[in-house]
């Protein structure tokens, strides 16, 4: 062991000048809280009361901004310093770090998370488990004052060290370029479409084709590097052995001296698999003690020799969704935080990276690897992603796509650097091994790759089987118990008004009617038991209802809402449809006028706002059209006017112009125009599955798959980092690639469910057109997960949404949103309920509006039977448009799913009724539009063959 790590562990150890400020002969200082006098020199500032103990600096956290400052001490003198803190945190959450002089700053300061605190008990009563946060900090000068705002807003926290010292310094090496292998020096790999010319005389180097057409090669010379002394040491790579296994394996080898003795040996297997596809097995193997800086497991270099760094398009899920631009850029993140060659492992959404151009893709994958073998060494999985596009590092002038030793995911490097700040321990019995798939194939996008990545992991995954009491569990009434608090019991309701969200004095309750309707569905779960407890609640939930239903302003039944996701179910259930029509009509041409002739929706900057333009190449996006498009048709839909409705297909069909581009900008109220953003997805998809449903068209739905497509890599479809039964991980969602104004809150690696949920709704819509896709099993798995991250019952916000969730700490952030973004996907997920429907009959020209599910049993140009599928015992409205004379109108009823299931159950209306008993007609001739007014599960025919006399 070096020197340097010998005093940096006597300095942890508080054996240095007991009382005071530990520093070690290399300068590194340790505030050890356990010793005594330490604690005398920190202050808690605000919110925060200090007792020293023997298990640390103990912070009793007295309010919402609990922060406590340190004394100014010298810093160590070389390096870049790393602050190392020990802690333990009752309640979990993020905390925060500022190191200054004079006085406090968002750039002098850097974010950590720490998980609620554990304690085992396996052995009896155990002191809570410490958390280890490493903080790389920027170059600072030769004195610092810390002031640190500890995790969560109540409860305590126990900070036992706090250390600083000197990270590596570490310049990154020139690289020497390694031909293309020719003649004898060849030896080939081919896996359908895809294959590997490996030079048969030098590791690591081979050159990659796609249907026989260059497409990258691995050509640079390896080389390793390890702190010896205190300081990082390159080696070069000798003793390459090239071998043929066989006609399906090439396996090459090659190895280091050590500077303090021993081989540091790594070898590469490249193995045939199906077509367009190549296994690789890479492992790292020393024989003596060492501590490792760099190693390439597998480097590869899309476009070297092909189409040098030009694009099509790039990927990384959840960091970055490129188009022909650079990785790494300042155009969604400011420059101190842009870096993301090398982010931290949690940000990594699902183990894929893809370049495509050309009509082709290439890409890597990388998954779990072996762990203890029976009669051979340990193997470790250690490795880090490496994006950089276009190659900036290797000096290749083409891509980079690169796995490499140390891995990204406990503090090592500054998150987004290539070179770690603590070198990782290498001893003889452990062993880096690396499990990955090269895969290519035919594409216009990176969306192939994608769904290769998803075909090969076996499909969307299944959402983890939740614990008996935890929320994710809710079947049936178990939903209500989870959601109804948060209408009725949480800071949201302010008598008959909600607030959309709760965070202090940001949002101001209002008229929602969007709310009245939801509670009167929670009341209809609880329907479905005969529990003394559910039927008080059911009761609260119709109070509830019924006196936001007095209160609100005449005028808005059909635009009052705080949900993120709008349908007009309390027209149909509670109001005057015709009235709802014409609202929905005045709604659509007014979203229809934001558009140009053209189609453009361009940006328009706030002048109390920064130009979220600005970095972006155009004055418009998708995500920023999009949404208009998408209201645009859904209100002319609903207002039944033809010629509305024909207006919102033609600006549909405009939305073309952004065929096989990348999801941006549909939240420039804070984000950047040119962010990548799931939100833009959902609105895409939403906009065209509705399209499709009211004309049709096939080109639509191309159109929605694809935009589907696009939101999935915001999906953390296989977290890469360390989560436990019961955690949130799974199906959790990044909104956007960027940060709120370019710097204040990054949301890479952050997940806010609200805009995954909305998603989430827009392809639970596009499932019923396309079953072949994963959007059933995606939409469920993000439901879950929105349930799992919000606030338990018992909680004061019980019921609400978090508007983000660290996953490292496990906790949730403010602000905390309604439950109705995630009441409507969540009930057709747990109890297959559709909150609202639209169905197109296109033979017949007819359009349905239900708030239930619709399903067409007979269809002809003159008649058509279909069930209404209600969720609801209560009267509600199915409107029906684009009729051209009244037509003979039966419905019988029929058993609810609930009746079916318990028919010792009263029910409000038997089955078998006479239909005049169940419907109320009413007919307008002027649009051509039928109202029913139904009760129950009903099954509906309507029959134009014969002339019908009105009422």
């Amino acid at each position: 062991m070096s020197r340097f790590w010998i005093v940096a562990v006597l300095a942890w150890a508080g054996v240095l000048h007991a009382g005071e400020i530990a520093r070690g002969e290399d300068g590194a200082v340790t505030f050890d809280f356990r010793q005594p006098g330490v604690a005398e020199k920190w202050v808690g500032t605000h919110d925060a009361d200090l007792t020293s103990t023997k298990e640390g600096l103990r912070v009793a956290i007295t309010g919402a901004d609990p922060y406590l400052t340190g004394p100014l001490f010298k810093t160590p003198p070389a390096g870049r310093l790393i602050v190392r803190i020990r802690l333990h945190s009752e309640t979990g959450g993020g905390g925060q770090l500022f190191f200054y002089t004079d006085g406090t700053s968002e750039e002098h300061s850097v974010k950590f998370s720490a998980p609620a605190r554990v304690i085992s008990e396996i052995f009896g009563p155990q002191p809570p488990v410490m958390t280890e946060v490493f903080l790389p900090l920027p170059e600072v000068g030769p004195e610092i004052r810390f002031r640190i705002d500890p995790p969560g807003t109540s409860g305590e926290c126990v900070i036992e060290s706090i250390t600083v010292l000197s990270g590596l310094d570490t310049a990154w090496p020139a690289w020497e370029r390694i031909p293309r292998p020719t003649g004898e020096d060849v030896a080939v790999l081919s896996s359908g479409t895809l294959e590997l010319r490996f030079s048969k005389s030098k590791y690591g180097v081979f050159e990659i084709l796609v249907d026989g057409r260059p497409m990258g090669t691995s050509g640079v010379l390896s080389k390793v590097a390890v702190e010896h002394d205190g300081q990082v040491v390159w080696l070069g790579l000798e003793e390459d052995r090239i071998e043929l296994v066989g006609e399906h394996t090439v396996r090459a080898t090659a190895s280091a001296k050590l500077p303090g003795g021993g081989v540091l040996t790594l070898q590469q297997q490249f193995i045939r698999s199906v077509d367009g596809l190549i296994d690789v097995e890479a492992t790292l193997i020393s024989t003596a003690e060492c501590r490792l800086v760099y190693a390439p497991l597998l480097l590869v270099f899309p476009g070297d020799g092909a189409f040098g760094d030009q694009k099509g398009q790039a990927l990384f899920p959840g960091v970055e969704y490129l188009e022909n631009e650079p990785s790494s850029s300042d155009a969604d993140v400011d420059a101190a935080r842009a870096l993301r060659r090398v982010p931290a492992a949690h940000k990594i959404t699902f183990p894929l990276m893809a370049v495509q151009a050309e009509g082709r893709y290439l890409g890597v994958t990388w998954g779990p690897v072996r762990e203890d073998l029976e009669d051979g060494p340990r193997f470790v999985s250690d490795a880090a992603a490496l994006f950089d596009t276009p190659d900036r590092l290797y000096g290749t002038k083409s891509h980079v796509m690169g796995l490499i030793a140390p891995g990204a995911g406990d503090g090592r490097r500054e998150d987004g650097h290539e070179l770690p700040r603590i070198a990782m321990a290498l001893v003889p019995h452990n062993s880096v091994c690396l499990s990955a798939k090269i895969l290519a194939g035919r594409g216009d996008t990176v969306i192939p790759a994608v769904q290769r990545y998803l075909e090969l992991s076996g499909g969307a995954p299944s959402f983890p089987k939740p614990q008996p009491d935890r929320p994710e569990s809710l079947p049936d009434v178990e939903l209500a118990e989870a959601l109804s608090p948060g209408w009725l019991d949480s800071p949201l309701r302010d008598g008959p008004k909600f607030r959309h969200a709760v965070a202090g004095n940001s949002f101001q309750a209002q008229p929602a009617a969007d709310a009245i309707w939801m509670m009167q569905q929670l009341a209809a779960v609880y329907d479905r038991t005969q529990k003394q407890e559910s039927v008080d609640e059911a009761i609260r939930l119709r109070q509830a209802a019924k006196e936001s239903l007095a209160a609100l302003p005449p005028g808005l039944l059909h635009h009052a809402a705080v949900g993120h996701i709008r349908y007009p179910n309390t027209t149909l259930l509670l109001g005057d449809p015709v009235e709802g029509m014409q609202q929905a009509r005045e709604v659509a041409i007014g979203q229809l006028a934001q558009l140009g002739p053209d189609g453009k929706l361009e940006y328009v900057r706030d002048p109390n706002r920064p130009d979220f333009a600005r970095t972006h190449w155009s004055k418009e996006a998708n995500g920023l059209a999009a949404p208009v498009v998408a209201r645009a048709l859904a209100e002319a839909a609903f207002s039944g006017d033809q010629a509305l409705i024909d207006q919102a297909i033609a600006q549909l069909r405009k939305l073309d112009r952004y065929k096989n581009t990348v999801p941006r900008g549909a939240q420039t109220w804070e984000i950047p125009l040119h962010t990548p953003d799931i939100l833009a997805s959902a609105h895409l998809v939403k906009a065209y599955a509705l399209g499709y449903e009211l004309t049709r068209d096939p080109k639509f739905l191309e159109q929605a798959k694809y935009w589907a497509w696009t939101g999935v890599p915001f999906v953390y479809l296989q977290p890469q980092f360390p989560v436990s039964e019961g955690q949130v991980g799974l199906y959790a969602t990044i909104p956007v690639l960027g940060a709120t104004h370019w710097d204040s809150v990054l949301w890479i690696g952050l997940p806010v469910q609200w805009c995954g949920l909305v998603y989430a709704d827009a392809l639970q819509h596009l499932s019923r057109y396309d079953e072949s896709g994963p959007w059933q099993k995606i939409a469920d798995g993000i439901v879950l997960s929105g349930i799992q991250q919000t606030y338990p019952p018992h909680d004061p916000h019980g019921g609400l949404l978090p508007d983000s969730y660290n996953l490292l700490a496990q906790s949730r952030n403010p602000a905390d949103i309604n439950p109705g973004t995630l009441q409507v996907p969540a009930m057709r997920t747990v109890l297959g309920w559709e909150c609202y429907d639209v169905r197109k009959i296109l033979q017949s020209g007819w359009t349905i509006h239900a708030p239930a599910a619709v399903s067409l049993e007979e269809i002809s140009p003159t008649r058509v039977n279909f069930m209404v599928d209600a969720w609801t015992k209560e009267p509600y409205t199915v409107v029906v448009h684009g009729l051209k004379t009244r037509p003979r109108c039966e419905a019988i009823k029929q058993a609810m799913e609930f009746e079916e299931e318990h028919p010792e159950a009263e029910t409000m209306i038997n089955k078998n009724d006479p239909w005049d008993k169940l419907i109320d007609e009413r007919f307008v001739p002027a649009t051509g539009t039928l109202i029913l007014k139904l009760s129950g599960r009903v099954e509906v025919t309507l029959d134009t063959s014969e002339p019908v006399k009105a009422p």
